[in-house]
């Protein structure tokens, strides 16, 4: 793969002379598809997106990541260390809530080792919840593990995919039942699943008067392999009519291992530093997490929960760079350990048939110790041991108060107080104390103009705390060539929460018994947003976040779902975003990571025991300003998936799926410009299709 030298240079000129001038508990949705549990979810004040087991195992997707990427208003970015990013509106970066049943999802927590066998469903609420939190200034993703155990249900699968001649196999499996007030389920997956990245880059840099002074490119090639287990066992007991506990439970191991090679060619000036270089990065993660939910009904309706919850998460990983035939040039060895615990309580309060009161509050704290071993013959075989240690905690308190104020009316008006305090101590870095609180109002109104026509209209106030990880001021420093385009990366202890008021409009028609239409616009206008702030320091370049004053987003989306035929399902979505950070010049000055428009488009076929379908979504990314003197580019991302079912007798089914096989490459660009000249880079990455076949077998039931 190479990349074309003509197109290359007009596109960097180009981008260089641009850069110089829920689950509401008090209304339990339902996935089911019956007739009285989907007019409940037409009637809920605030809209939300239910998406149920079968539509998230329709493709055979490997990891939650891959089946969500369809859905409507979500796209799916990669971070590089984190793996895969889940964006509502196009902004990820913690401005998408992540809740697993209910709760913030643990530290450590992957999409990418979250097999879709273990969803019973995920909920898509584009608007804030004084219950749920409001930690979402996106919105948030509710991601509800298999629970049901009111039947008895033994389920088997196993498959494997490749890609580019490596086999990725797995294995999952799903037993349930119940005895009289016990009932019991238990979802399993065992997975190892492998990449493999090629990416060929382009670099140069001009002087001031525009004399080329730089010329180099790049080809890299990383293979990756993630192997996981993952249990998710669910205990529920029911004593007489009044109580219910239920005991749910999660625990993923996942071991890691990326394995990267570059070789680099100088045309024109200086070489690079390592020409020909390599990386080894290995991670092991185990998050243990159970939670323990007690329900007692009262009198009149009324009803009292009370959760708790404990996580423990155990991170290791080591990292090797060295020059390929050489000794180790730079080796890290690090650890985290956290311990984190929940509780919370909420009462729910009717009065009368058409009024209800719900209040709570809730309490969570987080120990984590921080551990890095580094050693770097690239910086004259200095050696840096940093320990951190920090302390965190949150108080929510809440009240939510629902009417029905007529036939056609329904108003939801709620209040949450929230109050975080971080305290990190580290023997490499100065103490860091940081407090907050926020007062989050939120108002829901819902007005059905005709049988199967509903218009919601949402107002809110939203926020999104900085985690201990962008607070803690550790430099990574990059390994070979550090520049503008290439920096070092450290946290801000003095970055502040973002805040927003958000308004939401939002129009939903039916189509026959389980189709609909939707349509809505968003707004949010962002204080204290944050920005990456790039710097020199000794002649090196540093990244790190910082706030950046006020930014302003709002967007259209459309999405529908109908079924044409007892053969033909059909179903589409897009969404258009537009965002603007008024501290950085325009034009393109929106927010990181945010694609103007995204979409999807697909259908089901259904002729006797053969299903067919298939989706195309698309994601556009073009220019981005990052600060007055950064630009960078993103190409269009077109991907075809394409699936189809056999049901061989009533217990057994074939599936073979196919992902990406339009096999798209992507590009990136990004130019800094200042007085002294430019620098640009450009890289490309091969597109590579992914083919899966799994057998499943019920058993019993």
């Amino acid at each position: 793969m190479q990349i074309r030298p003509q197109a290359l240079a007009c596109a960097v000129a180009i981008a260089c002379q641009g850069a110089h001038a829920g689950e509401d508990p008090t209304r339990p949705v339902s996935v089911e598809v019956s007739g009285s549990r989907i007019e409940q979810r037409r009637n809920e004040t605030a809209s939300s997106i239910v998406v149920g087991h079968e539509e998230l195992v329709r493709h055979g997707d490997p990891t939650l990541a891959d089946a969500l990427k369809r859905l409507p208003g979500i796209t799916v970015g990669k971070v590089a260390g984190r793996g895969s990013e889940i964006r509502l509106r196009g902004l990820g970066n913690g401005y998408t809530q992540v809740l697993l049943n209910g709760v913030a999802a643990p530290a450590g927590f992957s999409f990418d080792s979250l097999s879709p066998e273990l969803i019973e469903r995920v909920e898509i609420i584009p608007t804030a919840s004084v219950v749920l939190g409001t930690q979402g200034i996106a919105g948030t993703i509710n991601i509800i593990l298999r629970k049901d155990g009111s039947r008895a249900r033994r389920e088997f699968k196993a498959g494997a995919g490749g890609q580019h001649g490596i086999v990725s196999p797995n294995v999952s499996g799903d037993v349930s039942g119940k005895d009289g007030s016990f009932s019991h389920a238990l979802a399993a997956t065992i997975s190892s699943n492998a990449q493999l990245t090629s990416v060929s880059s382009a670099e140069s840099v001009a002087d001031g008067a525009g004399v080329p002074a730089l010329a180099r490119r790049t080809a890299r090639e990383a293979k990756s392999r993630a192997n996981a287990l993952n249990l998710a066992p669910r205990l529920s007991w029911t004593f007489g009519d009044s109580d219910s506990l239920v005991s749910q439970s999660f625990v993923s191991l996942m071991r890691t291992r990326e394995d990267d090679r570059a070789t680099s060619s100088t045309q024109l000036g200086a070489p690079s530093q390592y020409p020909d270089n390599g990386k080894l990065f290995r991670l092991n993660t185990a998050i243990a997490r159970s939670d323990l939910t007690w329900a007692h009904s009262m009198a009149e309706g009324r009803r009292f929960e009370l959760k708790g919850g404990a996580v423990i998460t155990h991170r290791r990983s080591d990292f090797v760079f060295d020059q390929t035939g050489g000794a180790a040039l730079h080796l890290v060895d690090s650890g985290i350990d956290e311990r984190f615990a929940n509780l919370g309580g909420k009462v729910m309060m009717p009065f009368g048939a058409a009024h209800q009161f719900t209040s709570g509050w809730e309490y969570a704290r987080a120990h984590r110790t921080d551990s890095r071993i580094e050693t770097d013959a690239t910086r004259n075989n200095a050696v840096l041991d940093e320990r951190y240690l920090g302390n965190w905690q949150r108080w929510a308190l809440y009240g939510q108060d629902e009417w029905e104020l007529a036939s056609a009316w329904s108003l939801t008006a709620g209040l949450r107080w929230e109050a975080l305090h971080t305290h990190v101590t580290g023997n490499a870095m100065a103490p860091v104390d940081v407090r907050s609180t926020v007062l989050s109002p939120v108002a829901q109104l819902l007005y059905k103009v005709a049988p199967g026509d509903r218009v919601r209209l949402g107002v809110t106030r939203t926020f999104k705390a900085p985690t201990m990880f962008k607070l803690i001021p550790r430099r990574y420093t990059v390994d070979t060539d550090n520049s503008a385009n290439n920096p070092d990366n450290q946290g801000n202890p003095a970055l502040r929460p973002e805040t927003a008021w958000g308004l939401d409009l939002a129009y939903a028609h039916d189509i026959g018994k389980d189709g609909t239409v939707n349509a809505s616009v968003f707004a949010r206008r962002i204080k204290d947003v944050t920005v990456q702030q790039l710097f020199q320091h000794d002649a090196t370049w540093i990244e790190q976040p910082a706030n950046a004053g006020r930014a302003s987003v709002h967007g259209i989306a459309f999405d529908a779902s109908a079924t044409l035929s007892s053969a033909v399902q059909v179903r589409s979505n897009v969404t258009r975003n537009w965002s603007r950070i008024a501290s950085i010049p325009g034009p393109d000055n929106r927010i990181e990571g945010q694609p103007p428009l995204s979409g999807s488009v697909g259908a089901d076929y259904k002729t006797g025991a053969l299903t067919l379908g298939g989706d195309f979504t698309l994601r556009t990314a073009g220019p981005l300003r990052e600060s007055a003197r950064l630009l960078s580019y993103s190409g269009v991302t077109r991907e075809l998936d394409l699936y189809g079912v056999w049901v061989i007798n009533g217990r057994s089914r074939l599936r073979v799926s196919g992902a990406n096989l339009l096999r798209q490459n992507q590009r990136d660009m990004q130019c800094y410009r200042d007085a002294d000249g430019a620098r640009s880079s450009a890289s490309e990455t091969t597109g590579r299709a992914t083919l899966r076949i799994a057998y499943e077998h019920r058993f019993g039931g």
